[in-house]
């Protein structure tokens, strides 16, 4: 027990300093559980199985959510027993809070499930049916590109046939697993259009750049010399350095400091902003002559 909070405590520890921005799109997949309603015909059933979903998030708070899940189990009819198994396939807007290392968030859901049962190994019936669900969960940052869904969990409403007419069944579900961000954006501060006191220029010679600090994320560049390994690997003025080496940095001299420590030579490799877009770049360090 000991061993499992300390390695989730190191899990964590990393992550309170993530979360400055939310991702472009988010798919998860992983294990889940079900408790299937039968309406009265037996007791509720214990199901096992997966569940995956793929979000597009249109802002930082909202989102458009297709989740696809599959469960398995069985029922013993006559002393037979019959293998039973459940899909569904929902889409729904999709609610988050992207900020520190949790987030948490609710969706609803609503699409199609399909029941089947197989009798001696053949299909004995099957059946598709509206289906909705309304939960939510929480994800636990482990980097900017994954995160660990510690719980989903879903009321779902299906409209199954069962003779002599047509019930409703109130379903429950649980889910974990892993969840991997693609496109981060970040949220970055507008410059201030008239300071009142100018702020020092830093100069960072070894990459051919000089700016200012723009705490908390790093140093934003307000030139770049002509010919200089920062040119050649693209980085403009505009861009703000925030890493080195996937450590986030604070200021702009906490960047300077961080490179000017590096060997002339050796290739670095710098994590910017640019329109609110976070990407990777390696730069060759120069002497800084």
């Amino acid at each position: 027990m000991r061993r499992n909070l300390a390695l989730a405590f190191l899990l964590l520890v990393p992550a309170l300093g993530l979360g400055q921005g939310w991702p472009r799109s988010e798919v998860f997949g992983g294990y889940s559980y079900s408790n299937l309603d039968t309406r009265g015909v037996t007791h509720r059933l214990d199901a096992n199985g997966w569940d995956a979903s793929g979000t597009a998030n249109l802002t930082r708070w909202v989102g458009l959510e297709a989740d696809g899940a599959g469960h398995y189990t069985s029922l013993t009819v006559f002393g037979t027993k019959v293998p039973i198994r459940q899909y569904s396939l929902m889409a729904g807007p999709r609610f988050a809070y992207h900020s520190g290392a949790l987030a948490p968030f609710a969706h609803a859901l609503f699409g199609v499930d399909r029941l089947s049962a197989n009798v001696l190994g053949s299909p004995s019936g099957s059946d598709n049916a509206f289906a909705a669900a309304v939960g939510g969960g929480v994800d636990v940052t482990v980097s900017n590109d994954i995160a660990v869904r510690l719980l989903q969990a879903d009321f779902v409403l299906t409209h199954h046939s069962e003779a002599p007419g047509i019930a409703t069944q109130r379903n429950f579900r649980v889910a974990a697993g892993l969840v991997f961000r693609f496109g981060m954006r970040a949220e970055v501060p507008r410059p201030a259009a008239a300071p009142i006191q100018p702020l020092p220029t830093i100069s960072v010679p070894t990459i051919g750049v000089s700016g200012r600090s723009e705490p908390p994320y790093g140093l934003r560049i307000t030139d770049v010399q002509p010919g200089s390994s920062a040119e050649r690997a693209g980085l403009r003025v505009g861009d703000i350095i925030t890493g080195i080496y996937g450590h986030p940095t604070d200021s702009g001299d906490a960047v300077a400091a961080e490179l000017q420590r590096r060997q002339p030579g050796s290739k670095v490799s710098i994590r910017y902003l640019r329109q609110y877009w976070e990407s990777d770049v390696t730069v060759n360090l120069e002497s800084g002559h």
